[in-house]
């Protein structure tokens, strides 16, 4: 166990997720009018943003015997000497040694919430050419699961390429999967806190001027890939998208399956 918690992040596809803001933003977090500006975003890795790379919640459990808060106290030393160890990934790795913490109950879910955050792109291209194209990029986020983001905006864009799931705002939204063992009731438990878009907009570089025809004289921008590819995002799943709106598109292409101007798969 103790050698697993030492390298729980080795093998993490999410360990290089880059943003203009943050590479990755976990658990129980509030982002808050915060803007980044005049940023150039790039990344040899999956998941890339322009505002971040990687947004996830953290299952919160319900100790009834006492045992979590011992575990805790055993580890506390272990827990505070590795950087970005946390009560989530030690809970992770026991239940992945078949430790019995049957007693452990998910009782929530704590999504990280960004509200009234801004990015706007420099050079306004997110990803790389087709040949080396990675997956889920991202105009504000390049994959958001389980998290809440509230009147958000990404501006100045250009194009967005990926191989699999791009999106002028999120190349994938997706709600987070909860399991926990309920040995005591006999059964499993299992419930999908969803991932909540509300008021956010993706626009490319509109002219400055100040007369009615700003508007239709922005750049158009394109987005490309092969599969799940969406003006908004490339593919959404079990999650809401409210009043949000993609501004300035001028192409979407893919050589693959599931392509739209707004959504390329909603499921």
């Amino acid at each position: 166990v103790l050698t697993d918690l030492l390298s729980v992040h080795q093998n993490d596809p999410t360990k290089f997720a880059t943003g203009g803001f943050a590479g990755r933003i976990q658990g129980d977090v509030l982002v808050a009018n915060c803007s980044v500006e005049n940023v150039v975003v790039s990344n040899i890795n999956d998941y890339t943003g322009g505002f971040v790379g990687y947004t996830e919640g953290v299952t919160k459990y319900d100790d009834v015997s006492g045992l979590l808060q011992l575990l805790v106290d055993l580890l506390e030393n272990v827990l505070n000497l590795i950087p970005g160890l946390g009560l989530g990934d030690l809970v992770t790795v026991l239940l992945e040694n078949d430790v019995p913490i049957g007693n452990l109950i998910p009782c929530g879910y704590y999504r990280p919430q960004i509200n009234n955050c801004s990015v706007t792109l420099s050079k306004g291209d997110l990803g790389n050419a087709a040949s080396e194209a990675k997956d889920y990029v991202g105009g504000f986020v390049g994959k958001q699961v389980g998290t809440v983001m509230d009147t958000c905006t990404v501006s100045g864009l250009k194009s967005v390429t990926a191989n699999d799931y791009a999106g002028g705002f999120a190349g994938a939204t997706m709600d987070a999967l909860i399991r926990g063992l309920l040995t005591k009731l006999g059964g499993n438990i299992s419930y999908s806190p969803s991932t909540e878009n509300t008021n956010c907009t993706v626009q490319s570089v509109v002219n400055s001027s100040e007369d009615e025809q700003s508007e239709t004289e922005a750049t158009l921008w394109t987005i490309t890939g092969t599969n799940y590819v969406g003006g908004y995002t490339g593919m959404t799943a079990n999650s809401n998208i409210v009043n949000s709106t993609v501004k300035n598109l001028g192409a979407v292409t893919a050589s693959g399956d599931y392509a739209a101007g707004f959504v390329g798969q909603a499921t």
